[in-house]
């Protein structure tokens, strides 16, 4: 005997004594009261079987698979001259490794245990050999793991990304304010505003769109639009960089993107992003309609305010879902809803003389509508109201959250749509009625919120003819979906 037992004497020493005899065993025994280094081998050898003991269920570490693997070199000696006799043992190998393959329902690593117990190793020979090398096949083996990112998350400073059973596929650090916590509302309740999956190409895989400027982090990814692939590498990237001049008035190359929808609105059979971003700070903003293939630019609407709602539903049922949404014209100081045929968003928003984009032409929306403020914004605590939320039923109705923000209350009125977005209906939200009846007893609105109050409000409602402002449903003549869709037809 050398003046230190092998690694491998010791596993047979820890997983057979009996196969040692008592005199080797007593050996072993007496060389461990003083010997240190052995000791460090067989501390080791004990980790390893006892951590597959506690966790049986478990899928084998890279750890366990490095350690089995360090098993199995140790018998590469055992290998020249050996494969004769490796043959003439394979029959009986087969019969014995049947043992640890036919509870095929068990975990690889219960298996291995299983196989360990009813064959302990005997030697450093072939059979042992064989066994480790079945070890380490295990070892090595993975389940099949779900690579399709179903599930991807803003959390702790990661975006995170999962499959559907929930199993992590990867992450990456993006800053420590990187988190859906604390978001405003129009993210918290909408995380795919930010974070988008989508198959791009039809192969059954999903790729991942993200952008980071809607988080209070400064920092240099806030103009940016990243897409990667589902392994996490990545596939494109559009950074926003615009010199924009408002009737003269240069505005700095400063965005950040706030919003994004995704999706095969014109069923086209392709994938289109419509990315918002605002310049920081507070406006103007730009929605831009981006090919999620290759990340190109296909155009861009200019807007005074924020576009932060956003809902989509094909209204006049021709196969193309409108695109619809909602925020505030700073420049008209109106809360407003903006309709788009997805084939068509370019140009600039409705807005004063004098804030007109240079070089971009009117808008190609359908539908511009504003929203009057009501008797409360005289206490209003910002110069505009805004919508705040956007729901579209089945039939294609559409409800509109205006908020009026006052100092007592943040009111609310609820602005009703047909399907051919004529105005049918306002009603206020309790805490909008609150703080109303509380202005009224203290003798500062001598209004009432009647019938002829709501009506008001409703026939306040205007849309956008191309050239003004009108109270009746109006179509912007600029729209040229009917000749997209002449195009597209042939």
């Amino acid at each position: 005997m050398s003046e230190h037992f092998s690694e491998h004497e010791l596993e047979i020493y820890y997983l057979s004594p009996e196969e040692l005899g008592e005199s080797e065993t007593e050996k072993i025994l007496l060389h461990l009261g003083k010997c240190q280094l052995c000791n460090g081998h067989l501390r080791e050898v004990k980790q390893y079987y006892q951590s597959l003991e506690e966790s049986p269920e478990s899928t084998p570490t890279e750890r366990d698979t490095a350690f089995a693997r360090k098993l199995l070199s140790r018998n590469r000696l055992f290998l020249p001259g050996r494969k004769a006799e490796l043959k003439e043992k394979s029959d009986s190998l087969v019969e014995s490794f049947a043992e640890v393959i036919e509870p095929y329902r068990s975990s690889l690593t219960e298996r291995f245990i299983r196989y360990l117990r009813i064959h302990p190793v005997r030697s450093a020979g072939v059979f042992s050999f064989a066994a480790l090398a079945l070890a380490a096949a295990f070892m090595s083996i993975r389940p099949k793991l779900d690579k399709n990112p179903a599930i991807a998350q803003a959390k702790d400073g990661f975006l995170i990304v999962q499959n559907g059973h929930g199993d992590e596929l990867w992450r990456k650090h993006i800053g420590d304010k990187f988190t859906m916590e604390g978001a405003p509302p129009y993210i918290g309740g909408h995380p795919e505003r930010v974070i988008n999956l989508k198959d791009l190409d039809s192969d059954g895989t999903n790729e991942l769109f993200c952008i980071f400027g809607w988080t209070s982090m400064d920092f240099p990814f806030n103009n940016l639009l990243i897409c990667y692939n589902a392994d996490s590498t990545e596939r494109w990237k559009y950074e926003l960089h615009r010199t924009m001049q408002f009737g003269g008035v240069p505005y700095s190359d400063q965005y950040k993107f706030y919003h994004i929808e995704a999706g095969d609105f014109a069923h086209s059979g392709d994938i289109e992003i419509i990315a918002a971003a605002t310049h920081d700070p507070w406006a103007p903003n730009v929605l831009l309609r981006l090919d999620g293939k290759g990340g190109k630019l296909i155009s861009e609407f200019w807007h005074p305010g924020m576009l932060r709602e956003f809902g989509h539903k094909d209204l006049n049922h021709d196969g193309v879902e409108e695109l619809v949404y909602g925020g505030q014209n700073n420049r008209l100081q109106q809360a407003c809803v903006v309709v788009f045929d997805p084939r068509s968003v370019e140009g600039s928003a409705p807005a004063p003389q004098g804030y007109y984009p240079n070089g971009f032409p009117q808008g190609t929306e359908k539908y511009y509508i504003t929203f009057p403020g009501s008797d409360l914004k005289q206490f209003a605590t910002d110069v505009t109201n805004e919508v705040t939320g956007l729901r579209i039923a089945g039939d294609g109705t559409l409800e509109v959250m205006v908020n009026e923000p006052v100092r007592i209350a943040t009111g609310t009125l609820y602005y009703y749509f047909d399907s051919q977005l004529n105005c049918i209906n306002v009603r206020a939200s309790d805490s909008f009625t609150a703080a109303h009846q509380q202005l009224e007893r203290d003798g500062k609105l001598a209004t009432h919120l009647n019938d002829e109050y709501f009506e008001a409000l409703r026939k306040g409602v205007t849309y956008w003819d191309g050239e003004k402002f009108v109270n009746h449903l109006t179509m912007n003549p600029e729209d040229n979906s009917a000749f997209l869709l002449e195009s597209f037809t042939g």
